[in-house]
């Protein structure tokens, strides 16, 4: 069954860009973001503001990716930024620019904006952990950052170790998942994300491919 879609009360929302680049470094998100804040320089204004990363296929034929990896991008793939609503007509600025990441040359596109899919279950791949905490600590400092925004979760559910190279500081993430949400908190953390590096495409939430993630909502009590 489709996601339910909303706009009645994000702030946010999602610009998808069709790009022409056959590949980049797998750790591309500092570049990434510096490329295109020197053409939207706005977007380091707001703590909400992000990009997301682009991704390839994560594994395939029994092997796991290294982060070392160059990934291949299909035709399909959109370079998204997470911005305000209001802020739609100027990130259109970023249409038919070239930006050189590492050795590679992405040229941006016609955007249009992607409202947030509203489902049970968000996830994000990077989370920025901070340096010496271990997992339930990890979790115990997410559930403030939720309580702090009026969530209160049963269950969230932590996944693999990462590490990202940004501004020559290695950072360690952890992907995460936040099951069961209303429809309110689904919009609000689409809206807010998590922890630290939105501009790097940390904390940033998507829907989680699952058949109970798109499932229909019934109406919140």
């Amino acid at each position: 069954m489709p996601e339910e879609k909303t706009n009645l009360t994000s702030s946010m929302t999602d610009i998808a860009y069709m790009i022409n680049c056959k590949t980049l470094p797998y750790d591309h998100a500092f570049e990434l973001s510096n490329q295109i804040t020197m053409v939207l320089p706005w977007l380091n204004d707001n703590l909400q503001n992000g990009i997301h990363m682009l991704h390839g296929p994560h594994a395939g034929h029994g092997w796991e990716r290294s982060t070392d990896d160059t990934i291949f991008l299909s035709k399909r793939t959109r370079l998204i930024l997470r911005i305000p609503k209001t802020h739609i007509d100027q990130a259109k600025k970023l249409e038919g620019v070239t930006l050189k990441i590492s050795n590679d040359t992405l040229v941006v596109g016609k955007s249009y904006e992607k409202p947030f899919a509203v489902t049970r279950d968000l996830f994000s791949k990077f989370v920025i952990v901070d340096e010496g905490i271990d997992e339930e600590q990890f979790l115990e400092k997410i559930n403030n950052e939720l309580q702090q925004n009026g969530i209160s979760l049963h269950k969230t559910i932590c996944g693999k170790t990462n590490t990202l190279e940004i501004n020559n500081k290695k950072k360690s993430t952890r992907s995460l998942m936040l099951p069961g949400l209303s429809k309110q908190q689904s919009i609000l953390i689409q809206d807010k994300g998590l922890g630290e590096g939105r501009i790097f495409g940390c904390g940033l939430f998507v829907p989680h491919k699952s058949i109970d993630a798109v499932a229909n909502f019934k109406d919140d009590e």
